[in-house]
């Protein structure tokens, strides 16, 4: 599989506090890797270096052999490499429908065709039904779905995840590895940050971990949650995490 991007020696530090500490990883077309490690261990900080919401102190970020170190979001968006946000933040003026249509106008020609794409990407996720409500009044499963619409909605080949599964039940959790698996099979590379460890092993081909914001494993899925400094240093820690 050709590499889709690469991530060399990325280091961000916050007065004394070094947030990312000489991370680097490769992502190829059609993978699906899972980054874990323990709250603080820099995961979301590492995902707003990459996609351009923080500009990194050291280290380079390359996307489909372009270098985009330090480029504003809307132009990696642009290019193909899109995020989603670990707190949704939909535009509470705007219902459903609207919402994703937004996100889609980068591309869409019209208004019209804009609604078009997010009629397409609400059937997509499971929300065709709620096309019209206002975004307000739904429940933290279907907001994180409508935050799914909007990322997919911008057509990236590219997709990072940040803690998409976060605050769902067990049903949503199965509900939405479901949705992922066929965002995948369309043809979208995803990265997934999440603490729901049985929807990271089902789901992704690779794990890194983080601690500290260095890497400490990387590998498959069934190696890394084997490692043994892995299991002392986070697995522990989570062990009864909410299953399915």
């Amino acid at each position: 599989m050709a590499e889709l991007l690469a991530v060399r020696d990325l280091t961000k530090r916050f007065g004394g506090l070094t947030a990312i500490d000489g991370v680097t990883f490769t992502v190829n077309e059609g993978d699906i890797l899972g980054i874990i490690g323990p709250n603080g261990a820099g995961k979301t900080t590492l995902f707003n270096l990459i996609t351009g919401f923080l500009r990194p102190d050291r280290g380079a970020v390359i996307f489909r052999n372009r270098t985009i170190t330090g480029w504003k979001a809307h132009r990696i968006s642009q290019l193909g490499l899109t995020r989603t946000f670990q707190i949704t933040r939909p535009f509470g003026n705007l219902n459903v429908r609207d919402n994703v249509a937004v996100a889609a106008l980068r591309s869409a020609g019209s208004l019209e065709e804009a609604r078009d794409v997010a009629d397409e990407m609400l059937r997509f996720v499971g929300l065709e039904s709620y096309r019209e409500y206002e975004t307000e009044k739904l429940p933290i499963g279907l907001k994180k779905k409508l935050e799914l619409a909007k990322a997919l909605a911008t057509r990236p080949s590219l997709l990072f995840l940040d803690e998409v599964m976060g605050g769902l039940s067990a049903e949503e959790v199965r509900e939405l590895i479901q949705v992922l698996r066929k965002v995948h099979e369309s043809g979208t590379t995803l990265v997934v940050i999440e603490h729901v460890l049985p929807a990271i092993k089902e789901l992704c081909h690779r794990v890194i971990v983080l601690h500290h914001g260095a890497m400490l494993a990387q590998g498959s899925t069934d190696e890394v949650f084997r490692h043994p400094e892995v299991v002392e240093a986070y697995l522990g820690e989570v062990e009864s995490d909410a299953g399915y």
